[in-house]
C-alpha cells in the first residue's frame, strides 16, 4: 500500500466487490489517504458461528479521514475495529449514520467526535473537493460522494447504495440536477455504481408502492399480525405505524435491533411511532402488530424463536398472519426457508414479497442506472457493491447499452489508477477478510478449519491422570452406537499403551494412543474423528 502515484487518483476497494457487504474503499492522492465506508460482511454457513467478517485493512499505512455514505451495517459495522488501528482518524457521516455510529461506539465504551455533513457540505480530501449527493435508499440520509479534481478536469461519482425513487414519501429526491450541474464541464467523468440489483431489467419500485398491499393485509386480519423486516428500514417502519394509526391497532416490537432503531429514530425525529408499545410484555392478546427481528432466519432472531416456540411471549398458531416485508439476502435462502416451513406447520398464514408487493429494494434496477447515466454522462464506468456475477452483468449492461462508455472490471484489492488522460487497472491479490467472534476478537482461519473438522467428523477426548494412570474417554458429536458397543474395546487400547508410560517417553505414548484410537474408530464408523489426548 506504500507505493506513491504522484498526481494520480488511486482507488482501491478493500471490500464490497465479489460479495455483498464489507464495503470499504481506499482513496490515495498526492500523499493523502482516506477511506469511504467501513462495513462488515455477514457470515455464511461455512464460518461456523462467527459473528461477522471485516475488510482486511492491516496493510494500509496512515489514513487521515473516513467518509461514511450511510448507516447500514455493511458500511459502518467495522468502525470499532478500524479505530483500534487509527484512533485519531477523522470521521465524516450524515446525520442518521452519525447517530448510529455514536450508539455503536458508546456500546463498546468508545468516545469519538464525528463531523456531520449534509447536501450543502464540501468535504476535504487532499487538494480535491468531495460533494455529497443525496440519493434514495432504504435508510435515511444516504449519499453518494462526488470527487472533483478541478486541476485535472476529472470527476468520480461513488454511488455505492442507491435507487431513484420518483415518488419519494419520506425523503428528498435523488439530487440528479445537482450532480449534472457540478460535472457538466468536466471532460473525464468516472461512475462507480451499485450492482446489487442489476438483474432487474426494470426500474426499482418506490417505497410508496408497498403501502396499498400492507394496508390491505393488515386491515383484513383480525388477529395477531407479525411483520419481520430489516430493522434499519425506518421508512417501512413509518408506513406500518401510519397504517396502525388509521386502523387503530397497537404496535409492539420484539427484538433488540428493531427496538434500538425505533428509539434512536424517535429521539431524533426520523420517525413518529403511532400506537407503539415497546414493552412486548404488555401485550394482552387480541388484534395487534408485532414487529420481529430476524427476517433472514438468524438463529438468535425473534422470528426464529417464535417459529420454534422457544420464547416466553408468542407461539405461532393458525390465526396468525406473518408478513415478510423484506428480501432474502443471497446465501440466506436455506435459513429463511426453514423458518417459513416451521411457521407453515403451525397453520399460520404467510405472505412474502413473492405473494404481494410488500417489500421494495433500496438498490437500482437497470432503468434506475439509465437515469443516473443519462444525468451524469460518464466517460468511464466501474461496477461496485456486488457479487462477481453481478459485477460482470453490469459490465455487459454497459457494453450493450452504452458502447461509448469505457467499462472497467476490478475486484477487491485491485487498484484503479485515474490518470489525466486515461485509466489503468493494477491487479493485486486479495487480502481475505478478517473473522470476528465473541468480544470483538479476531479468530484465525486455521481455528475455523478446526471447527469445520470437529463439526463434520466429531471429537474424542482422552483425559489421563499421569500419576494414577486412570483415564476417561469423552465422545462428542459421534453416534452413541460407537461408545455403547465399542467403548470397552477402545478403552483397552488406551490401557495397553498406558502400561508403556513407565518405560517409554510419555509424549510418544500419548501420540500413539491418539493414532491408534483414530484408526480403530475409523474402521468402526467409516470416518476418522478428531482425537485429542491430554495428561493432567
Amino acid at each position: 500500500m506504500g507505493k506513491m502515484y504522484n498526481n494520480d487518483l488511486v482507488i482501491t476497494p478493500l471490500g464490497g466487490l465479489k460479495q455483498i457487504g464489507s464495503n470499504m474503499i481506499l482513496l490515495e492522492h498526492s500523499g493523502s489517504r482516506a477511506i469511504i465506508d467501513c462495513g462488515i460482511l455477514f457470515p455464511n454457513d461455512q464460518c461456523y458461528g462467527i459473528n461477522y467478517l471485516i475488510p482486511n485493512y492491516t496493510d494500509i499505512e496512515q489514513v487521515d479521514t473516513l467518509f461514511i455514505t450511510h448507516g447500514h451495517e455493511d458500511h459502518i459495522g467495522a468502525i470499532v475495529h478500524l479505530l483500534e488501528i487509527f484512533p485519531n482518524i477523522k470521521i465524516y457521516a450524515p446525520p442518521f449514520a452519525k447517530l448510529l455510529i455514536t450508539h455503536k461506539l458508546s456500546f463498546s465504551g468508545i468516545s469519538k467526535d464525528i463531523d456531520e455533513y449534509d447536501s450543502d457540505s464540501i468535504l476535504p480530501f487532499s487538494n480535491l473537493a468531495i460533494h455529497p449527493i443525496r440519493v434514495n435508499h432504504s435508510i435515511p440520509d444516504t449519499y453518494g460522494l462526488l470527487l472533483l479534481d478541478k486541476a485535472n478536469n476529472r470527476s468520480v461519482f461513488y454511488a455505492s447504495d442507491f435507487k431513484i425513487d420518483l415518488k419519494t414519501t419520506y425523503e428528498p429526491p435523488f439530487e440528479l440536477e445537482k450532480l449534472k450541474k457540478l460535472t457538466t464541464n468536466y471532460t473525464q467523468r468516472i461512475l462507480m455504481a451499485d450492482s446489487t440489483n442489476i438483474l432487474n431489467p426494470k426500474k426499482s419500485y418506490s417505497e410508496a408502492d408497498v403501502i396499498p398491499a400492507l394496508s390491505e393485509l393488515i386491515s383484513n386480519h383480525s388477529s395477531r399480525i407479525f411483520i419481520t423486516l430489516f430493522a434499519s428500514n425506518i421508512h417501512r417502519l413509518q408506513t406500518i405505524f401510519n397504517i396502525a394509526k388509521k386502523q387503530n391497532k397497537f404496535v409492539y416490537s420484539y427484538g433488540r435491533s428493531i427496538s434500538n432503531y425505533i428509539q434512536i429514530a424517535k429521539e431524533n425525529k426520523y420517525i413518529t411511532p403511532h400506537n407503539y408499545i415497546e414493552d412486548v410484555e404488555q401485550y394482552k392478546g387480541g388484534s395487534a402488530i408485532i414487529l420481529l427481528t430476524g427476517c433472514q432466519g438468524e438463529f438468535r432472531g425473534a422470528l426464529k424463536r417464535v417459529a420454534t416456540g422457544e420464547n416466553p411471549y408468542f407461539t405461532a398458531n393458525p390465526d396468525d398472519l406473518f408478513i415478510f416485508s423484506s428480501k432474502v439476502i443471497p446465501g440466506n435462502e436455506k435459513s429463511v426457508s426453514h423458518v417459513v416451513n416451521l411457521l407453515s406447520q403451525s397453520g399460520a398464514t404467510i405472505v412474502t414479497e413473492k405473494d404481494r408487493l410488500i417489500h421494495v429494494t433500496g438498490h437500482p434496477g437497470q432503468e434506475d442506472l439509465k437515469i443516473l447515466i443519462d444525468a451524469y454522462t460518464p466517460t468511464d464506468y466501474v461496477p461496485i457493491h456486488g457479487e462477481t456475477y453481478f459485477l460482470q452483468k453490469q459490465i455487459s449492461f454497459i457494453k450493450n447499452n452504452y458502447p461509448k462508455i469505457e467499462d472497467h472490471f476490478l475486484t477487491n484489492f485491485d487498484k484503479i489508477i485515474i490518470k489525466k488522460n486515461n485509466i489503468e487497472i493494477e491487479q493485486h491479490d486479495e487480502n481475505l477478510p478478517i473473522l470476528i467472534h465473541g468480544n470483538h476478537l479476531f479468530i484465525e482461519r486455521e481455528q475455523i478449519a478446526q471447527r469445520r473438522k470437529i463439526a463434520s467428523q466429531g471429537l474424542v477426548i482422552v483425559i489421563i491422570n499421569k500419576k494414577t494412570l486412570n483415564f476417561e474417554v469423552l465422545y462428542q458429536g459421534l453416534p452413541l452406537y460407537l461408545s455403547t458397543n465399542f467403548g470397552q474395546d477402545l478403552d483397552l487400547i488406551v490401557k495397553y499403551r498406558l502400561n508403556l508410560l513407565r518405560s517409554k517417553n510419555g509424549n510418544s505414548v500419548l501420540e500413539q494412543i491418539r493414532i491408534e484410537l483414530r484408526r480403530e474408530i475409523g474402521k468402526i464408523i467409516n470416518y476418522k474423528p478428531i482425537v485429542i489426548v491430554k495428561d493432567v
